[in-house]
Formats: C-alpha cells, structure tokens, sequence
C-alpha cells in the first residue's frame, strides 16, 4: 500500500505540476527502474525488516551510513575529490555504530543472564 500510494502521489503531482511522464532515453528509463528497485523498494524493505529483528537504535545508526558511504562511491566510481573531514566524518560514524553495537549486545546478555536466574537480584535490606 505504501508504495503504490507514494506511486500514485507522485503521478497526481506530475500531471498538476505538468511534467513529462514520457520521452526519456532509454538510459534515464534504467536509472529509474535502478533507483526505484534497489533504493527505494529493496532499500526500505530491507530497513523494515530490520526493524522487526534489530534494535531500532542500531537500525537508526546504520542509516547514518548513507551519506558518507555515497561520498566515498562517489569517489571511487566518479572521481569526486572528497575533503579530508569527510574521511573523519566516517570514520566517527564507524565509531559510533561500534559503540552501539557493541552496548547493545551487553544489554541482550544481562537481559538474558536475569531471565536463567530468575529476574534481578533482591535489593539490599531485603525488600
């Protein structure tokens, strides 16, 4: 449902704003369906799975990867000369998601060694 609504939004604003929905070369065609396929359908498929089996912290963090991660793309596939903080910026991100990652995982093992023992230990003074 959600695709095909955005689908349709997208066509009803074309025909307002009188856009061509025709006539593009062939290679245009394959950049929209390539678009369309891996980064939107595929891309946020992917993304709401996630979801349903990873924490939503970590899923929030591995989007933070995007831009970056299309900078050094650009970089290597077109030449792009990328400055030196884009480098830092990535590497930080890198950090970051490792920091979570790794928190996380400490987390689900507590959470799991309270549940074998039986819930959280008493508190001091016996209540």
């Amino acid at each position: 449902m959600c695709y095909g609504g955005c689908a349709g939004i997208l066509l009803g604003m074309c025909l307002v704003f009188q856009q061509p929905l025709t006539g593009f070369p062939p290679a245009a065609w394959i950049g929209i369906l390539a678009v369309t396929l891996v980064a939107q359908i595929m891309g946020h498929s992917v993304f709401n799975h996630l979801l349903a089996v990873m924490s939503p912290l970590v899923v929030s963090m591995v989007i933070l990867l995007e831009i970056p991660g299309a900078a050094v793309l650009a970089a290597i596939f077109l030449d792009e000369q990328l400055p030196a903080g884009t480098y830092a910026g990535l590497g930080l991100i890198l950090v970051g998601l490792a920091v979570v990652v790794r928190g996380q995982g400490r987390r689900r093992a507590r959470k799991a060694s309270l549940d074998v023992a039986g819930g959280p230990p008493p508190v001091l003074g016996g209540n």
